[in-house]
């Protein structure tokens, strides 16, 4: 029998049907720092969107175009 091949290290931790991520989820799957998202925010490398006076979350297809072509 053909088996699927083993799901990426990603999709371990995120549903691939999310639309957003939280700042702690897009901080541990592209392996940086909060200050790196900030600074990627605000050079337009990938924006969050804000949601409350402290929240912000990333859309989805944003983190994966970073992390699948090293976008940043």
């Amino acid at each position: 029998m053909n088996q699927p091949a083993p799901a990426p290290p990603h999709s371990q931790t995120v549903a691939a049907d999310k639309q957003f991520l939280s700042r702690k989820e897009t901080a541990e799957l592209l392996k940086v720092d909060f200050s790196t998202l900030w600074r990627w925010n605000k050079s337009g490398i990938l924006k969050s969107v804000k949601v409350g006076p402290r929240r912000v979350l990333y859309k989805y297809d944003d983190v994966m175009n970073i992390l699948t072509l090293g976008g940043a």
